[in-house]
């Protein structure tokens, strides 16, 4: 089951954000369509820790979602595994406070390029306006160049997946603030340093995978479909808007 032992040997946390230590085992029981995560081993003692349950879901679907793209890359003769992401990754914005990323992670492609992300999930608990001030957060973070510039070697684009019954609704709702965000900020460029969203629905990440054409890139003209790497000969899947 890939899902639950990608969480092994990361660091767990509970709800409220307290870190109990790194994961040694899983507990589950067995139900009518999946086995259910009750608790979890941490430390070197081995002490069985329980978890709320929605912590522990958003945690499994970060880790699902980089699983996938780990799986995918080895047939693209790429590189991606568990050792190019992090989960929980602090940003420090000065005098604002710091900014967790659910993820950040290095994807190396065959070619000698490098596709750099902060991951965003929301399966469909944070409000509209919470995530319209994530997005707000990360320019924020973008124009104080001294924050980031030392840690990574260009911006990276900060993707969204959006859960939920109103999962389209949040995604436009998202992509009308990125746009906000890019047309505020002045001195954006089509340089590798610029401040790019992406984002799309776990819908349409279950359905087509993360290399489907599924990812809607906010751009200054209006929302633009395209691959998770931006790159026609590298990126599967052909759709059209609906």
């Amino acid at each position: 089951m890939r899902t639950y032992s990608s969480l092994v040997g990361r660091v767990v946390e509970t709800q409220s954000g307290r870190q109990l230590g790194k994961a040694r085992d899983l507990r589950a029981t067995i139900g009518s369509s999946r086995p259910t995560v009750e608790a979890i081993v941490v430390g070197r003692r081995g002490r069985f820790e329980h978890l709320g349950i929605g912590k522990l879901a958003h945690t499994l679907s970060v880790n699902e979602f980089c699983t996938l793209i780990a799986e995918e890359a080895r047939p693209r003769g790429d590189e991606f595994t568990s050792e190019d992401w992090r989960n929980e990754v602090a940003l420090r914005i000065p005098k604002r406070g710091p900014l967790i990323a659910d993820a950040f992670f290095c994807y190396r492609e065959a070619d000698g390029g490098h596709a750099y992300r902060f991951l965003e999930w929301d399966s469909g608990s944070m409000p509209i306006a919470e995530v319209g001030l994530k997005v707000e957060r990360y320019r924020d973070l973008f124009a104080s160049k001294a924050a980031w510039q030392n840690e990574y070697r260009v911006f990276p684009k900060v993707t969204f997946v959006l859960g939920g019954r109103r999962a389209q609704d949040r995604l436009q709702a998202l992509l009308g603030e990125a746009n906000r965000m890019r047309l505020l900020y002045h001195g954006l460029s089509s340089s590798s340093s610029d401040l790019h969203f992406l984002a799309t629905t776990e819908q349409e990440l279950e359905r087509e995978g993360p290399f489907g054409r599924i990812w809607w890139w906010a751009e200054p003209r209006g929302e633009v479909l395209r691959g998770f790497l931006n790159r026609p000969d590298r990126d599967w899947g052909v759709r059209s808007r609906p």
